[in-house]
């Protein structure tokens, strides 16, 4: 049976973690390997699933982040196929295995997403994410980032070549690091809904601020990614401006974020 290994970084150990965790180990059609970065925060061993054998913790002495606390999980990982989970989401229990065997029949692919299905604090549906469907979506790359962080699979190998996440963004660390695995081949997203993506009050309602570093490694990267596919230059730039000033009435709530529409 296929491995495969689920990173959950987290700052917190709440209900929202243990029903993230509890998900995770009700995977059907895989051996799963829960990969529990506690970044900065104690290990709490009256959680249920503390001696769960499929469950490894990794703590951090401090808090380094998401970037970091992820580039950790991977890389205490052993499996070939690695999944990413945020620790207030939920996964279908067919989500591991139906998003391994993508990646079986599709060697040339490093990487997978799904369709996504948003709910609420008390985990009510509240709709889905509006995301493209398809066995190669990086065209829909060019236009923002359209696989859900915590619906991506990807293959260890992917992750190596590009050297993981890049450490010195502190946002959208995840549209760049898609970009980066994108440009070796096909990005998926499943058409059925493998995640439920928790909208509440604690998430960070302004988004990405509109200039920076991260900014400037997307762009980067929407442009190599255009270079990679055969997309046409020009309009790649349009699409990129467009982009970029999309980011500032986000910031300045002039537009709805996207998982919010």
């Amino acid at each position: 049976m296929t491995e495969v290994s689920v990173i959950i970084p987290t700052n917190r150990i709440d209900r929202w973690l243990d029903d993230a965790i509890e998900s995770v180990l009700a995977s059907r059609g895989v051996e799963v390997v829960l990969v529990v970065v506690l970044d900065g925060i104690p290990v709490d061993e009256s959680r249920p699933w503390a001696d769960d054998p499929r469950v490894e913790i990794v703590p951090l002495p401090e808090n380094v982040g998401q970037t970091v606390a992820m580039n950790t999980g991977v890389r205490a990982s052993r499996t070939s196929y690695v999944a990413r989970l945020d620790s207030d989401d939920l996964v279908d229990p067919d989500r591991l295995a139906l998003q391994a065997d993508h990646l079986d029949r599709h060697p040339d692919s490093p990487a997978v997403g799904s369709a996504v299905i948003r709910i609420d604090e008390h985990s009510r549906v509240t709709g889905e994410v509006a995301l493209p469907t398809g066995d190669d979506i990086r065209p829909t790359l060019l236009l923002s980032n359209t696989v859900a962080h915590s619906s991506l699979l990807f293959r260890r190998s992917a992750f190596d070549a590009v050297g993981g996440y890049d450490e010195r963004l502190r946002q959208m660390e995840d549209y760049d690091f898609i970009l980066r695995i994108a440009r070796s081949g096909p990005i998926a997203n499943l058409p059925r809904p493998l995640i439920r993506y928790r909208v509440h009050s604690g998430q960070t309602s302004r988004g990405a601020t509109p200039r920076g570093r991260h900014i400037d490694a997307v762009s980067r990267g929407r442009l190599e990614l255009a270079r990679s596919i055969g997309a046409s230059p020009v309009l790649t730039r349009v699409k990129l401006s467009a982009w970029r000033a999309l980011q500032f009435l986000r910031y300045h709530r002039l537009v709805r974020p996207g998982h919010e529409r």
